[in-house]
């Protein structure tokens, strides 16, 4: 998010486009962080180079994973439905949670 990048927090995000993007936009985006005067614009610029390297959809893909092994394991617990089914919905909120 916006924020994210204006306090210069170094997420996992950050860290794969670190290794995905051009060398060029990745010191763009790294000098950038941490600056609490990003514009909107710098912002949506910043966004792009995250998406437009593939970090973002690599992350997602990763997070889909896990989500899927997550799943995959309640389903072989041997436990109750109720119990199984409220855990699955809390997975799901987890993976599909708004930032």
């Amino acid at each position: 998010t916006g924020d994210d990048l204006r306090e210069g927090k170094r997420t996992l995000l950050i860290a794969l486009t670190q290794q995905k993007a051009e060398p060029a936009l990745w010191e763009k985006l790294d000098s950038a962080l941490g600056n609490q005067d990003l514009t909107e614009t710098d912002i949506v610029e910043l966004q792009n180079i995250i998406i437009d390297c593939g970090a973002l959809a690599s992350l997602e893909a990763e997070i889909e994973k896990i989500g899927q092994h997550v799943i995959s394991s309640l389903e072989a617990m041997p436990i109750e439905e109720t119990p199984r089914l409220a855990l699955e919905n809390i997975v799901a909120r987890l993976l599909h949670r708004a930032s």
